[in-house]
């Protein structure tokens, strides 16, 4: 078994990136790489132990990033893919099995009703209009989340069959951001794979957190510096 672990990224967020890549050299072991996914039109100089995808944004790039995601098997030829976003800062030693249990990947979800509205509000119907059926939960809790090879492979095929496009030109033509890549293929693997997933009800139980996320539209201040040089010590 190979995992990799995937940064969908872009120039912008090259400040926060610089210290993702960091917790990830410092708290990740037995990961057979890390690819970068970033635009044909940025540059990513000065890495060490990563390698950079370059990919064309055919749709904004909030869609762009998601759809990126779904294809990480083209960008790779692990078995598994963990996914980090660059405000994302690993606090705790993490191999791939961290996120797994009796060799299935873990998957938090959260029943609608516990949720709360907001998030039902956000995505019940983005998920029912993409698989066609009412989603019994939230299903993209916290980072990081790992997926399976063949199931990005599966739910492309699935989209092909069921909407007849590409899943890159169905996210495309979805209004802008009614779309949610995890929640949907989550919502998946719920629905036609449920037992290759071991499936975690946070409203039972809740794992212990590996990670720590920022908001990098919200700017990385000092402060934040600060914390995150404290975590990187």
């Amino acid at each position: 078994m190979t995992a990799a672990i995937l940064v969908r990224s872009y120039s912008k967020d090259f400040p926060w990136l610089t210290y993702a890549l960091r917790s990830i050299q410092k708290f990740c072991t037995e990961f057979s790489e890390v690819v970068i996914v970033i635009p044909d039109t940025d540059d990513l100089p000065n890495l060490t132990a990563e390698r950079v995808v370059k990919v064309k944004d055919i749709m904004p790039g909030y869609m762009m990033q998601q759809s990126d995601k779904l294809y990480a098997d083209l960008y790779s030829d692990a078995d598994f893919f963990l996914y980090v976003d660059s405000d994302c800062i690993l606090t705790e030693p993490v191999t791939p099995e961290t996120f797994m249990t009796d060799g299935k990947v873990n998957w938090l979800h959260t029943p609608f009703e516990k949720a709360g509205e907001d998030a039902r509000r956000a995505w019940y119907d983005v998920m029912k209009k993409c698989l066609g059926e009412d989603p019994p939960s939230e299903m993209m809790r916290r980072h990081p989340q790992l997926i399976p090879r063949w199931a990005l492979q599966e739910f492309r095929g699935f989209i092909a069959q069921k909407h007849g496009v590409s899943l890159e030109h169905y996210i495309a033509s979805q209004p802008l951001g009614e779309f949610s890549e995890f929640n949907c293929i989550g919502f998946f693997l719920w629905l036609h794979h449920h037992e290759k997933i071991n499936w975690i009800n946070t409203e039972e139980f809740l794992p212990p957190t590996v990670l720590r996320q920022w908001w990098s539209h919200g700017g990385l201040t000092p402060e934040i510096q600060k914390q995150i040089e404290g975590i990187l010590a």
